[in-house]
């Protein structure tokens, strides 16, 4: 008998790519984590999975189970983009596209938080092309400097949904 995946999400925003990982896992996350700012986008994910719990990180009250973080097999996060998108059009500010946008903070906490704290077997999100490009260099740099910190290595993918079934061209990096 094959055990069960234990996995979870961190920002899962809509809940597409948890969905995705629940068709491909076979069972439904042990938990969901996320922040206050992302609450609106969420409430679909946590009306379809009322009984998977939701952590926001940025509560002072916090309290999660010790057992939930316990071996856990891959945790799946879908961070905001905008700071890698090609339709981020702000410009000379904190918010352009770009390695230094501070939209990026969500990776690099949500990362150092997971590797930290979750310890799973792999993490991996799903980001803007941007990622893999020139100017998501310095992201690129600053993630794979978090993994090494606490002993993971760091890959990057980039894909076209065409090539996945979905009759919608739609490059990604993950």
């Amino acid at each position: 008998m094959e055990k069960e995946l234990k996995w979870g999400t961190i920002i899962p925003l809509i809940g597409g790519s948890a969905i995705g990982c629940k068709k491909s896992a076979g069972n439904e996350p042990a938990f969901h984590l996320s922040y206050d700012a992302f609450a609106a986008n969420e409430s679909h994910i946590e009306k379809y999975w009322p009984e998977v719990p939701m952590y926001r990180l940025d509560h002072e009250d916090l309290d999660i189970p010790k057992k939930t973080f316990q071996e856990v097999d891959y945790v799946n996060s879908v961070c905001p983009c905008a700071g890698l998108s090609q339709l981020n059009s702000a410009k000379g500010s904190a918010a352009s596209r770009g390695s230094g946008a501070t939209q990026n903070q969500w990776m690099y906490n949500s990362s150092e938080y997971i590797l930290e704290n979750v310890k799973p077997k792999v993490l991996w999100g799903e980001n803007a092309p941007g990622l893999f490009t020139k100017m998501g260099e310095g992201v690129v740099d600053r993630l794979k400097a978090i993994g090494e910190k606490y002993g993971y290595s760091f890959s990057l993918i980039k894909t076209n949904t065409e090539l996945h079934g979905i009759p919608q061209r739609r490059i990604r990096t993950f």
